[in-house]
């Protein structure tokens, strides 16, 4: 009777514990990685060229989700021209030009 009660309380830890087990996410390594891990969310740390919108014939800006219209300073350049898919930026010493992404054409028949 005993050895029955000692091995009930073996098999009821040991299924216990692999709850635990079966509950853990399945995509974790078992092994913890020294290596610290890159997080990817995170966009680069210079504002990108996201948009230009035409209104009434001028142009605008969107510069790391910020609208900007010419003579506006972004990262401390002043901002000369806004065209159809760029703008031009200009300091004392450099000129920066932006431009939009490219449109990416799709396949899909919808």
């Amino acid at each position: 009777m005993d050895k029955y009660i000692f091995l009930r309380i073996i098999l009821t830890w040991l299924f216990l514990n692999s709850c635990d087990l079966l509950a853990a996410d399945p995509t974790k390594p078992l092994i913890k990685s020294e290596n610290k891990k890159k997080d990817f969310s995170k966009k680069s740390s210079s504002p990108r060229l996201t948009a230009i919108i035409t209104r009434n014939g001028e142009r605008s800006a969107i510069i790391g989700n910020k609208t900007y219209q010419t003579g506006d300073y972004v990262l401390g350049l002043k901002l000369i021209k806004i065209t159809r898919n760029s703008v031009l930026l200009e300091g004392i010493k450099e000129q920066k030009t932006m431009y939009l992404a490219p449109k990416v054409k799709s396949n899909n028949k919808s």
